[in-house]
């Protein structure tokens, strides 16, 4: 991928693709792609660019319980507290995903613990419905 970027005189970073319309980095967060996604940042890749349902590359990382890629845009700035359009955040995708790494990274750097997505739930709902007993 760094061959490519290299190679390249202009790449569209923000670019979507797919019936989510997903960015590369949003991509790269959801397989767990660290390496992939560290050269996107360093090319400039947006750390809030979203999806066709406003989920950013950290809400697929905390769902996908890829905690080196949550510490990478943790690093870059991510916004622990952006919101989809279901009003999911990071935390409600860590609480869903079930891991507590995940949940206790965006926590450290300012998630709100009492946020609730539209249809009411809150986090502590979403880790219980999901038998998360350790988020």
């Amino acid at each position: 991928m760094q061959a490519l970027l290299e190679a390249a005189t202009a790449i569209d970073l923000e670019s979507k693709h797919g019936e989510d319309e997903q960015t590369a980095l949003i991509v790269a967060a959801a397989e767990g792609h660290v390496e992939c996604l560290t050269v996107l940042l360093k090319a400039g890749a947006n750390v809030e660019g979203v999806d066709k349902s406003g989920s950013t590359a950290l809400m697929y990382a905390c769902w996908k319980r890829h905690k080196a890629c949550v510490s990478a845009l943790l690093k870059a700035g991510a916004d622990v507290r952006a919101t989809s359009s279901e009003g999911v955040t990071a935390l409600h995708n860590a609480a869903v995903g079930g891991d507590k790494a995940c949940a206790e990274a965006v926590l450290a750097a300012g998630a709100e613990v009492e946020a609730t997505i539209n249809n009411g739930f809150t986090v502590l709902i979403l880790a219980a419905a999901n038998g998360h007993e350790d988020c």
